[in-house]
């Protein structure tokens, strides 16, 4: 839904990467399992492969690295090698903001649930506005721009919005398949400067739509239909680009 623009929104976005680098695969100890669960889904790559490209998007075989938030005009990141840590900050960040409607695109159904599952596997209990798995979706104090998105024709991606919408795009010099590439080439500051984008890009495609229409394009909570689950796997095509490309794009030795 489209709110007051009055109402204190803590935009947020996730950047994920592959619990392993790709050339640690053979000694994963999940290996077994992502081979059987890329069988099950018919992926011709190599299995190193798709681990680099696909597994940063199951919270089961990869881990949060970068936490960008945007709340009263101030943009901050939380960024590192250390996963949990950087869960528990955002827990405080979450609690010290808690008058806070968090906003993000795709939020529902990416970024929360994996935060959520993450925190339960590094034994860290989710601050409450991640709890959102079985409230009705009346019950959840989001803003999740994606939402908004399927009341219209703008396509899937934040980057076909933003270029719809604003006519420019946070993802001209890097998407989310370099990102497993960067973490592991230690370039966390262009990780950074891509989660910031995003969140920045949302925000404004989020007042774009405000501004357009001030009256709420949402139906009614008890009128609107039922959003259709994300099938992730058909948001992320395989990629055009080589091995080569993709590591070079994050500055990594070949």
């Amino acid at each position: 839904m489209i709110i007051a623009m009055t109402k204190k929104i803590l935009w947020f976005d996730i950047e994920t990467a592959p619990e392993v680098n790709g050339s640690e695969f053979s000694f994963y100890p999940k290996k077994r399992l992502w081979e059987d669960k890329m069988i099950e889904k018919g992926i011709t790559t190599t299995f190193e492969r798709s681990y680099m490209e696909k597994a940063s998007i199951y919270p089961e075989f990869s881990k949060v690295v970068c936490i960008s938030y945007l709340v009263d005009n101030q943009m901050k990141s939380l960024i590192g090698q250390d996963e949990a840590m950087l869960l528990m900050q955002f827990n405080d960040v979450l609690a010290f903001h808690q008058d806070a409607t968090l906003g993000g695109f795709n939020i529902n159904e990416f970024d929360i649930p994996f935060l959520w599952k993450r925190m339960m596997i590094n034994g860290i209990k989710p601050h409450k506005k991640l709890c959102i798995g079985n409230a009705k979706p009346r019950e959840v104090d989001t803003v999740d721009v994606f939402r908004i998105r399927k009341q219209t024709s703008f396509g899937c991606s934040l980057d076909l919005l933003s270029m719809t919408l604003l006519g420019e795009s946070p993802k001209l010099e890097m998407s989310w398949k370099n990102v497993a590439y960067c973490y592991y080439a230690d370039n966390l500051s262009m990780i950074k400067e891509y989660c910031e984008g995003d969140v920045q890009f949302t925000e404004r495609c989020y007042k774009k739509l405000s501004e357009v229409g001030k009256s709420d394009p949402t139906p009614k909570a008890d009128t609107q239909a039922p959003v259709e689950p994300v099938n992730v796997d058909e948001l992320f095509a395989p990629s055009a680009e080589t091995e080569e490309e993709k590591k070079a794009a994050c500055g990594l030795p070949f």
